[in-house]
């Protein structure tokens, strides 16, 4: 070995900037251009005056200051940094211990409180995730996760295989809380591989176990938890490729970013902070560039390969176009960077519960307390781990506050990096028994986080606690399986199929997605569902927030309350109150036909009621059905079951201006045929005068036995003209 020389304050100077700038790890003697050197060392003296500026703490103990400076082999002062935080942090304890018991029960621990606080309360997301699933249907290839899906149904298979043969939800939140705890193993071994401290390593794996976001999500049906294995994973990679990259750093960070982009798109975040880990990594320039360019070549591989797999194998896709716009259809939805009202309140909220939902404040201000203590060290011990994790908080952070800055689900991604800074900063509080205090109170602070949220989980998990669950449950007691449901939106547009078995849902959201966003053509097939369900003889059920929109709504299309209004009056009349909760009418409903038949009858003073007129120009509601009539006009019935001997007349409100003319009745059975032999007739005054008709029923031709169905001809001959004018008030069956 070659002789030490006295190192001047200027050589010092250099050293430490040129280690700023190609990490500690690169031998002193890597070969680059004496400009380029320079520029390195310049960089790194950048760095370290605004370290010491930023963070103005008073200086380690001069001994660990000695162990970390005064020795000028790059490669050394990186094993003497490793050996001295090694020697403070896992003294006296196995390896075995601390490397996997300690992270092997932590994780068992999490998993055991995961799986006794499984949710049974779904989100939106979760239960259409459940459907795909279990019906291999829908977006089991969803283009924005593509993977989540596949792996829960294969995940579920298995435990078919061995004969389970419910649903798939139980196993995709089984297979959720198995993913989150194995995500505290990882973020554990990532912490004390880089920092040796037992105490820093379980203060950020049990932060993260036990926040109430990723808590949440682990026993829930969600797509992010998958993700954030590879996420994990690619923090890995990134902290190896900025520490001690090897030849196929690069790749398996790439393979990870293209994973971790398949289980969801918006981990294409991770390519800028690749970019910035490859500029930070301790090698030459050459290799950076190779590193960089082996990561891309192999994520957009893994992207490209998934996507084309699937579109053009499973989708069946023709053409770049049909990919492209099966890729990104989400843009196109109307809640592109749009979902949040009030940033900063919605940022607020969504970072303050990813912690908890309730008493967030104390845990936040634990944790930045300890960030301000140990952070600076930290930053000047790894100062490249630092970096890319502060980089990843800044990018996935920044995108997610705009992109929707209220969601838990994102910040758990999102601060990944945060409590693998804190775990750093743990690590390098100064030593001494008052500081070794406070690491062990940090590894401490998840287990109060962890009875501070268990019952914020359990609570949350408790159907009878959903306020949804129990207007759901109401629904499924006034509807039968068939009727027509017209929802506000969100999650009761799957808990009604889910959990109470009525697929006949529809929602404006629903509608105008399918319509293009075009509102007359949206609430024009909307009109023709609700006539169809009336003239089938079903009930229809309309929300209350269907009929009149909340004032905070997020607005995803230009619908404007006067355009409801005006939709929505024809029906009012025959709209009754159905679902109430605590005073509040969340659903009205307009009663079947034949619940109408068995009642007060039909009176038709704004529209047909299911009813449909034949043979009749120049309709109008005028307190009535009123029309000009053609030859054999007629009123046609919804589908009805009734028993004949339940009535014993028949009770018609109506005017007419036609002269010398009949109406008639006729009444079909369990066939459905109509006929002049089972009908009633009788004689119309032509004077135009509003008039009751009572016509006995009872022992009439074929009225008896199950009617299915009535038709009214108010008329026999009509000119089409309003010399005939006819106009029908009601009809009504008399017991």
């Amino acid at each position: 070995m070659a002789a030490e020389r006295t190192l001047t304050t200027c050589d010092l100077v250099a050293h430490i900037g040129a280690s700023w700038s190609t990490n500690v790890l690169v031998p002193s003697c890597v070969v680059g251009s004496q400009h380029t050197r320079r520029l390195e060392r310049a960089i790194g003296l950048l760095l370290l005056l605004v370290t010491i500026v930023s963070a103005p703490l008073p200086s380690p103990p001069s001994t660990f200051r000695a162990r970390r400076f005064l020795v000028y082999s790059a490669t050394m002062t990186t094993r003497t940094i490793d050996n001295s935080v090694a020697a403070r942090g896992t003294r006296r304890i196995p390896d075995w211990l601390t490397h996997w018991a300690f992270p092997a029960l932590l994780a068992a621990l999490a998993l055991a409180v995961y799986l006794r606080t499984l949710s049974g309360v779904h989100t939106f997301d979760a239960l259409s995730y459940i459907r795909d699933v279990d019906q291999r249907a829908g977006f089991f290839f969803h283009p924005h996760h593509l993977l989540y899906s596949p792996t829960g149904w294969l995940f579920w298979q298995g435990w078919r295989l061995v004969g389970y043969n419910g649903g798939s939800e139980l196993a995709l939140q089984v297979l959720n809380s198995i993913t989150g705890a194995a995500c505290g193993f990882g973020l554990y071994r990532i912490v004390l591989r880089i920092s040796h401290s037992v105490w820093a390593a379980l203060a950020a794996a049990g932060l993260l176990l036990f926040n109430y976001g990723f808590w949440y999500f682990s026993v829930e049906v969600e797509v992010y938890l998958l993700a954030l294995v590879w996420l994990l994973l690619t923090l890995t990679q990134l902290v190896q490729l900025v520490m001690r990259p090897r030849a196929w750093t690069g790749a398996l960070l790439g393979f990870c970013i293209g994973m971790a982009a398949l289980y969801h798109q918006t981990n294409g975040l991770l390519v800028p902070i690749a970019i910035a880990g490859a500029a930070l990594s301790p090698v030459t320039w050459r290799e950076r560039i190779k590193q960089l360019f082996t990561c891309g070549a192999v994520a957009g591989t893994v992207v490209a390969l998934g996507y084309a797999l699937v579109g053009f194998g499973y989708n069946g896709y023709r053409s770049l176009d049909q990919l492209r716009d099966w890729m990104f259809f989400y843009v196109e939805t109307g809640w592109w960077g749009n979902a949040i009202r009030d940033r900063w309140t919605d940022l607020g909220n969504g970072l303050g519960n990813s912690v908890s939902t309730e008493g967030a404040l104390p845990f936040w201000v634990a944790v930045i307390v300890l960030l301000v203590l140990g952070l600076p060290w930290a930053a000047r011990a790894w100062p490249r781990v630092v970096a890319v994790s502060a980089l990843w908080i800044a990018i996935f952070g920044g995108f997610f506050a705009w992109w929707e800055g209220e969601n838990i689900e994102f910040w758990i991604g999102t601060l990944l990096p945060l409590w693998l800074l804190v775990g750093l900063s743990v690590a390098q509080l100064r030593p001494g028994r008052q500081w070794r205090a406070l690491q062990i109170a940090a590894a401490g602070l998840p287990l109060l986080l962890a009875w501070h949220n268990y019952s914020l989980v359990v609570r949350r998990g408790d159907e009878r606690q959903d306020l949804q669950r129990q207007i759901s449950t109401k629904v499924r007691e006034v509807t039968g399986e068939a009727d027509l449901i017209v929802s506000p939106g969100g999650v009761m547009e799957l808990y009604l199929p889910y959990y109470e078995q009525r697929s006949y849902v529809r929602t404006l959201n629903g509608i105008l997605f399918e319509t293009g966003g075009d509102i007359p053509a949206a609430l024009g097939r909307l009109q023709y569902e609700i006539e169809a369900a009336l003239q089938a003889g079903l009930s229809v059920l309309v929300g209350h927030e269907a009929m009149q929109l909340p004032t905070d709504i997020f607005e995803r299309y230009p619908l404007r309350q006067p355009q409801l209004d005006i939709f929505w009056a024809p029906y009012r009349a025959a709209l009754q109150p159905a679902v109430t909760h605590n005073g509040t009418t969340y659903y009205w409903r307009i009663p079947s036909a034949t619940e109408i038949a068995r009642g007060e009858g039909w009176r038709w003073q704004t529209f047909g009621i299911g009813w449909q007129a034949q043979n009749a120009r120049d309709i109008t509601f005028e307190g009535a059905w009123c029309f000009n009539p053609e030859t054999d006009p007629a009123l046609v019935s919804p589908r009805l079951d009734i028993d004949g001997s339940w009535f014993s007349a028949v009770e018609v409100r109506m005017r007419t201006t036609a002269a010398n003319e009949q109406a008639q009745l006729f009444y079909a059975g369990r066939d459905g045929m109509l006929s002049d032999a089972n009908s009633v007739r009788w004689t119309v005054e032509g004077d135009g005068e509003l008039r009751t008709y009572v016509v006995p029923l009872a022992g009439a031709p074929g009225w008896s036995g199950w009617i299915t169905r009535l038709r009214l001809d108010p008329i026999a001959v009509g000119d089409g003209s309003s010399a005939t004018r006819t106009c029908v008030e009601s009809l009504r069956l008399v017991k």
